[in-house]
């Protein structure tokens, strides 16, 4: 598996643009530039982008972000601080086709 660090929400989009489609993203909400939130709607507005699935991963942990959060698109949610394990369940069931059971809008 290959993973890309970008940094900040233009960057995100920047890359997600130019390179084929990622399997799945690992999106922070309070990023620099562009928040998590745009870079989600952004990737449900490309075609080729839509069935990415998004794991976001935030220390905003108030129902309405979760609620937001669905609504531009995400896939599944963590609220940090959270385990590794977590982390691993979430990314291994979305990159199975499925939302994680834990942590999921």
């Amino acid at each position: 598996m290959e993973v890309a660090e970008v940094d900040g929400g233009r960057a995100a989009i920047l890359h997600v643009a130019v390179h084929q489609p990622p399997d799945l993203v690992c999106l922070d909400l309070m990023l620099p530039e562009l928040s998590g939130y745009e870079v989600c709607e952004y990737m449900r507005s490309e075609a080729k982008l839509r069935a990415v699935p998004i794991l976001i991963m935030s220390a905003r942990a108030l129902p309405q972000d979760r609620a937001y959060a669905e609504q531009v698109g995400a896939t599944s949610y963590l609220v940090k601080p959270f385990r590794r394990e977590a982390f691993h369940a979430a990314v291994d069931e979305l990159l199975n086709g499925g939302p994680a059971e834990e942590g999921h809008p």
